[in-house]
């Protein structure tokens, strides 16, 4: 149990990493596709060859291999689409703020672990979703109601381009959890983390494709440099969840891991970019982390 934590709490940081690089390329308005497709391509690859294990698969032994290919593949289309919508968000919003409300998205997973799997659900669970909620409203009651534009969107926006990535985000966090409640499996070819990235692969390709994407030496730099927090963010964070699945935990796994990782972020966002924080800002991240420790409370 101990060790899973741990691993979760490594998942978290890394997680808040790759986010900063996500602030720094909408700061610097650079191009997030050209950035993310190569981050991509360099975790499928690397995911195929460092940690998928190639050869159970070609033995063609693998259990519910159909079924893990739609849900990683589906878990990698939507994550790229929620990581999409968070990063135009914050073209004209709050980093701080945008982050919060995208990665709150871990309520989902846990609703489905409590609703479809049966696991426990307590008064302070509850309480917690509440306040996660609270938090989310506390932030759109800060949207700005000012109409100037800034990338051809007005300036509210922001706020419901995180509600997209927000359930964008959910999804994906619902789909991956799913394999870590199946009776008597385990991921023995450690498919699951290959099989999103490609997915994530996949969908960046077609929309380069279609954007006709210039890759530039600083993109290329960034996007492999960022590769090095996602890659193996992804696989702790799997190894956690199946630690936990032997506690019959899992449902802990997102909660803390995202816990950890707003915590982080709201830290960079206030005290090394310097966002303006008002007295709401600071009670919706407090509320918003509040509530996720209390779901993961036990």
């Amino acid at each position: 149990m101990a060790f899973g934590l741990v691993l979760i709490f490594l998942t978290g940081i890394l997680w808040c990493a790759n986010g900063i690089v996500l602030s720094y390329i909408t700061r610097k308005s650079m191009d997030f596709i050209s950035y993310i497709s190569v981050q991509a391509a360099l975790n499928m690859v690397g995911a195929w060859l460092f940690i998928g294990d190639i050869r159970l698969v070609m033995c063609g032994n693998i259990d519910r291999l159909a079924q893990l290919n739609i849900l990683m593949l589906g878990s990698g289309f939507t994550g790229i689409i929620g990581t999409i919508f968070m990063q135009k968000a914050m073209r004209t919003g709050h980093h701080g703020i945008i982050y919060t409300i995208a990665q709150s998205a871990m309520i989902i997973p846990f609703i489905t672990g409590v609703v479809l799997f049966s696991e426990r659900f307590q008064l302070l669970n509850m309480i917690g979703m509440v306040l996660v909620v609270v938090s989310i409203m506390a932030f759109g009651m800060e949207r700005t109601n000012s109409k100037q534009q800034s990338h051809g969107m007005t300036s509210n926006a922001w706020f419901y381009l995180a509600l997209l990535s927000l359930l964008a985000i959910g999804l994906t966090q619902t789909l991956t959890t799913v394999p870590s409640y199946w009776i008597n499996w385990s991921d023995e070819a450690n498919l699951r983390v290959p099989l999103l990235m490609t997915g994530s692969a996949l969908v960046l390709f077609i929309i380069a494709i279609i954007q006709k994407t210039q890759f530039t030496k600083k993109s290329i730099l960034i996007g492999t440099s960022s590769s090095f927090f996602v890659l193996p963010s992804t696989f702790i964070f799997f190894k956690a969840m199946d630690v936990l699945a032997q506690h019959n935990k899992v449902a802990l796994a997102y909660p803390l891991a995202v816990g950890i990782n707003i915590l982080s972020f709201a830290i960079y966002s206030m005290f090394m970019i310097k966002e303006k924080t008002t007295l709401m800002h600071i009670l919706g991240i407090v509320t918003g982390f509040t509530g996720l420790m209390l779901i993961s409370i036990y």
